[in-house]
């Protein structure tokens, strides 16, 4: 019994756990990852975040009985300092680039392609900056805003 256990402990192991929608999950093997991605058929892989994924659902129903909207402006001095350095024409070259892929899957060579333009956006805003920005800032920065969504207005890159 216990062998038999392990066994298919091992099996399930191989397989992830895809969600096709809010009520329906199933196991599949990286063979059949690779069918559903050719037929276009639209998941998620939520094998990695089983527990997490159902918590964060239950808090968001939760924060969205609980919600309110705020009455009063807030943060509007960083609001404003941010919008010199929003690109609407970037935003859409991000959106229409991203989209282009056909999955962004990472086991699949449009889900390395995705990557590799992403790098490349962020090495070009490096560049522009003469590279006077540190990871840590790079990083930081991308955390609050994506690079393919700002501009690089403010780096002079003279």
């Amino acid at each position: 019994m216990r062998a038999l256990a392990l066994f298919a402990a091992g099996i399930v192991a191989q397989k992830r756990l895809l969600e096709f929608n809010e009520t329906h999950r199933a196991w599949h093997s990286p063979e059949e990852v690779d069918q559903l991605i050719q037929q276009e058929v639209h998941f998620m892989d939520v094998t990695d975040h089983v527990g997490w994924y159902d918590r964060l659902r239950r808090n968001n129903q939760t924060a969205q009985q609980t919600s309110t909207f705020p009455t009063q402006l807030q943060f509007q001095d960083l609001v404003k300092s941010v919008l010199p350095y929003i690109d609407p024409n970037g935003i859409a070259t991000s959106i229409t680039q991203l989209s282009s892929y056909k999955t962004r899957y990472y086991t699949t060579q449009t889900g390395a392609d995705a990557v590799e333009w992403l790098l490349g956006q962020y090495r070009y805003f490096l560049q522009r900056c003469n590279q006077r920005i540190s990871l840590d800032k790079l990083q930081a920065l991308a955390r609050m805003c994506p690079l393919s969504l700002c501009s690089t207005r403010g780096c002079n890159p003279r």
